[in-house]
């Protein structure tokens, strides 16, 4: 194969696929292995969205465990993903695009949910003042809704399995189930006044837009422009990447600045907001003791396993003259 291949391009023909695949070097005995590699670069990205949802949202959060429930059914599709791509066989295609379909109707049947409200609702109106609701629960608040995603994922995967229709279907419906994923969410971003569709919070108007909603627009355009890859394909680049190497690629997002914010006792509560836009908060005090300091500092680095940049802005009066301080409070000011 590759020194047909290597005769084809140095007689200036175009590289040829062989039963449908590109003729890729192999490494390890990966039949694609940039392919394995970016699979597994998204488990990884999907493994710290995880981390990142149990850390930041409290346990009453009423769709905490829906959010966990959709890394977890990624991180299985990636792990069939790379294993798919190390090995084509038809078991392991098989697992790979039954996989890869639930991250995609979930993530519908997930925006339902939030978008439309339709979980428990706090006696207060807000996200984070809820009862703890169970996994059960928090999955089928809709039994109606839950049962039709089932039986849809259900007559995909019969549909697929019952004749030479395999990888173009799969392809076909996941793109179908992915156009009104990414048309709600642009609702939830665009910046309407007179046609608002959502509601975006169910304690608020239906014309709050909050400040962050420019990320649901920018995620679904990078999201749209990234599935070119998948369905455009091209030849291979150095027999190692090709179109569907470049969207496992692409995919993988990049994690942005994670915010650990500190206040005095007396002032964490000015630290609401940025508690609701996803920041960390902890007690802090700048005048306490450096073995106190010492702990906060290690209670820190616990949430994330470092800290990359340290911001001081805390700000610490000793008020009067200086020949009334005695020389341990001036040299407390000064430290």
């Amino acid at each position: 194969m590759h020194s047909i291949t290597t005769k084809a391009i140095s007689s200036g023909r175009p590289m040829e696929q062989y039963y449908g695949k590109w003729p890729f070097w192999r490494y390890a005995g990966m039949q694609e292995p940039a392919s394995v590699v970016f699979s597994v670069f998204n488990f990884w990205a999907h493994w710290k969205g995880f981390k990142t949802v149990e850390t930041r949202l409290p346990n009453d959060h009423p769709v905490k465990n829906l959010y966990l429930g959709w890394a977890v059914l990624s991180m299985n599709a990636w792990i069939w993903s790379a294993v798919f791509h190390t090995r084509d066989l038809p078991i392991t295609e098989k697992l790979d695009y039954f996989s890869a379909v639930l991250p995609i109707l979930s993530a519908l049947y997930f925006t339902f949910i939030r978008l439309f409200h339709l979980y428990r609702l706090p006696s207060g109106g807000k996200l984070t003042n809820s009862c703890a609701p169970s996994l059960l629960s928090s999955l089928a608040p809709k039994p109606l809704l839950a049962i039709t995603f089932l039986l849809t994922y259900l007559g995909h995967i019969t549909y697929l399995t019952s004749g030479p229709r395999f990888n173009y279907h799969n392809s076909i419906f996941n793109l179908v189930i992915g156009l009104p994923h990414d048309i709600l969410w642009i609702f939830y971003f665009v910046p309407l006044r007179t046609i608002v569709i959502l509601r975006r919070y169910p304690n608020r108007p239906k014309t709050y837009r909050p400040p962050f909603a420019w990320k649901a627009g920018l995620f679904v355009a990078l999201a749209t422009a990234a599935t070119g890859l998948g369905v455009f394909d091209f030849p291979l680049w150095a027999r190692v990447l090709d179109s569907h190497a470049m969207w496992h690629a692409v995919t993988s997002p990049i994690a942005g600045d994670k915010v650990i914010a500190t206040a005095r006792g007396s002032s964490t509560s000015k630290l609401a907001d940025l508690k609701d836009k996803g920041a960390v908060t902890l007690e802090l005090d700048v005048t306490a003791s450096l073995e106190r300091l010492s702990e906060n500092a290690k209670e820190a680095v616990e949430i994330y396993g470092r800290v990359d940049v340290v911001v001081n802005n805390a700000g610490y009066l000793l008020a009067g003259t200086i020949e009334e301080c005695t020389p341990e409070e001036t040299v407390s000011q000064f430290k």
